[in-house]
């Protein structure tokens, strides 16, 4: 057992740190990739539901709003590259969004009610309020264990984030400010393992650790920052209550079992792959063989096939 868990996976990461009791964690991270200093953090149920009963309900790793904006951030961590990922996370920021506004619309609905019935007793209403479709900002954080494609890496901040907002396309004019998606690329790191002398910034440190955890058996030299810290001791096994540990090891042992069949499945597509290109070549080589007349006998052979699949060939 490492002394700090392994929190690259998504399922994992949820287990060990997505909790208020890491709020001054969550605070710092979001503080160091959205560049808000917020003054508190209130946890939000991780479960969206859709507008209509037969809509499919999202969970989020962890969904949080400031406690004194009302700005709205969602944070998912993703191990492995996967088709559509960026379509994801838009349709995740949609359900906030969209809450948003069921939310006014119901405000709206209590305070009519409210207005017939002063009308009713024939007393005197007070203006109703018209629909505000002012948006809070919402913001999407992603923590890659890989590296997205880019038309310009160059554009990257520190060479590891990426930023994306609803911009004009010529003039990058800002059409709304209520949608922003961030993504930290911790394959983009330069620093491999052990290499840790090579992150010369606070965010650099940042990503090395997240990536490197459940490698280190300390802090690294000149990593004390205290958000560093802060992901170090919230990640350290015997921390955990014994509750998470336990479900952190079982969670661990199934990614683990996934991550073997994945493997599994990938050396036996090779190994296909290969024995078909073997296959192929044997079928080239009869047919030129053939084609100059040599005996079937000698072509079955030379190549391994059967002279009644060497006849097919003819």
């Amino acid at each position: 057992m490492q002394r700090y868990a392994n929190i690259t996976l998504d399922e994992t990461s949820k287990v060990v740190l997505f909790d208020p009791s890491n709020k001054e964690l969550f605070m710092g991270m979001i503080e160091l990739l959205v560049h808000k200093r917020l003054k508190d953090l209130i946890f939000l149920n991780t479960e969206q539901h859709g507008l209509a009963i037969s809509d499919k309900n999202s969970t989020f790793d962890m969904l949080c709003q400031s406690a004194d904006t009302g700005e709205e951030f969602i944070v998912e961590v993703q191990n492995r590259s996967q088709a559509s990922y960026m379509d994801r996370m838009l349709s995740y920021a949609t359900f906030p969004l969209r809450r948003q506004m069921a939310e006014k619309r119901e405000r709206l609905l209590k305070q009519a009610e409210t207005w017939d019935r002063q009308l009713a007793r024939r007393e005197k209403a007070a203006p109703l309020e018209r629909m505000d479709y002012a948006l809070k900002p919402v913001y999407v954080i992603s923590i890659l264990n890989f590296a997205l494609e880019h038309e310009d890496c160059g554009a990257l901040e520190e060479g590891l984030v990426s930023r994306y907002s609803i911009r004009e396309d010529t003039s990058g004019e800002l059409m709304t400010d209520a949608l922003h998606f961030i993504f930290l690329e911790l394959g983009r790191l330069k620093a491999d393992f052990g290499e840790d002398a090579k992150c010369r910034t606070r965010l650099e440190r940042f990503a090395y650790t997240w990536r490197y955890m459940h490698l280190l058996e300390a802090v690294p030299e000149g990593f004390e920052d205290p958000l560093v810290l802060k992901l170090m001791q919230a990640s350290e096994y015997a921390n955990l209550p014994i509750e998470k540990q336990r479900q952190y090891d079982k969670t661990m042992t199934t990614e683990l079992d996934i991550i073997a069949q994945n493997n599994w499945a990938i050396d036996q597509a090779k190994r296909q792959s290969r024995e078909e290109g073997r296959q192929e070549g044997r079928i080239n080589t009869a047919k030129n063989l053939i084609a100059l007349g040599v005996d079937l006998d000698i072509v079955s052979k030379a190549t391994g096939i059967p002279v009644e699949e060497l006849e097919k060939l003819r």
